[in-house]
């Protein structure tokens, strides 16, 4: 079983995609994967690590392709996209890490590396972060609470409750969370790691355009 010390010990390369060496969404998409059990991810291989418009098309497309919609905090397996502007030039995932929640990625510099939330959203104009479900209340998805995999889509007694209703069957805003909203989204609403303006609650942000490569 691969453990998330075992995705430490990895090498940053350029376009890697393990399982010795990684870019930023070869980890992503491995640890995702391995930690969380979750459906592996396109690898994006038409996507050459420093094509920053190539990767932010491809992270859009890859969301919108595999439901993986904005949450309103960021939770264990939610993928950290880090924006510049209109650009995304950097992923991370979030995961626990004796107690707390953690961005792992990975760098030319660096290399890879857990950080705090916090530090990680610092360095970026903004950071979104991408999981399974809209609604934070929500479980990963076909997850029971165990974490083991139930059949796809279906309720405990395994029949198939009505497509995204609410207890009365009325049908909810499309892509509200019960707290807070993502800027994604264009819903209202605060968001624990931006600011109304979009910045990152760190002070002190590098100006737009500067930063770790994926």
């Amino acid at each position: 079983m691969t453990t998330l010390a075992d995705f430490l010990k990895t090498r940053f390369m350029r376009n890697a995609r393990g399982p010795d060496v990684y870019d930023c969404w070869g980890l992503v998409i491995a640890a995702r994967a391995a930690l969380f059990r979750c459906a592996p991810l396109p690898p994006m291989d038409g996507v050459r690590s420093g094509d920053v418009r190539g990767m932010t098309r491809a992270v859009e497309q890859v969301a919108a392709l595999n439901a993986l919609r904005p949450v309103a905090a960021p939770r264990p397996g939610a993928i950290a996209t880090a924006w510049r502007g209109s650009l995304c030039p950097h992923v991370g995932l979030v995961v626990e890490a004796d107690g707390q929640l953690r961005v792992l990625d990975t760098d030319e510099t660096t290399g890879p590396r857990l950080m705090s939330v916090r530090r990680f959203c610092a360095r970026f104009a903004r950071v979104v972060f991408y999981d399974d479900a809209a609604d934070n209340s929500l479980p990963h998805w076909g997850r029971a609470p165990d974490n083991s995999l139930r059949p796809w889509g279906r309720t405990p007694d395994n029949s198939l409750p009505p497509w995204g209703r609410t207890p009365d069957n009325s049908l909810p805003p499309w892509g509200r969370a019960g707290v807070g909203a993502s800027s994604v989204t264009g819903e209202a609403g605060p968001h624990p790691y931006l600011s109304p303006a979009g910045e990152g609650v760190e002070s002190g942000l590098p100006p737009a355009g500067e930063g770790a490569r994926p």
